[in-house]
């Protein structure tokens, strides 16, 4: 069983939407993706 399989069976929710909302909502880390939340890529960006 994987860590995102465990996530979503004790919470319900995705891995990427407990990310989203504990960890990159609360830090406001807009520009921050989760690795398999999405099948696009994130625009790319100036350094």
């Amino acid at each position: 069983m994987t860590v995102s399989m465990v996530i979503q069976k004790a919470t319900g929710h995705t891995y990427a939407q407990e990310i989203e909302h504990r960890i990159q909502c609360p830090l406001r880390l807009d520009s921050t993706s989760v690795p398999g939340a999405s099948a696009l890529l994130p625009e790319a960006r100036p350094r």
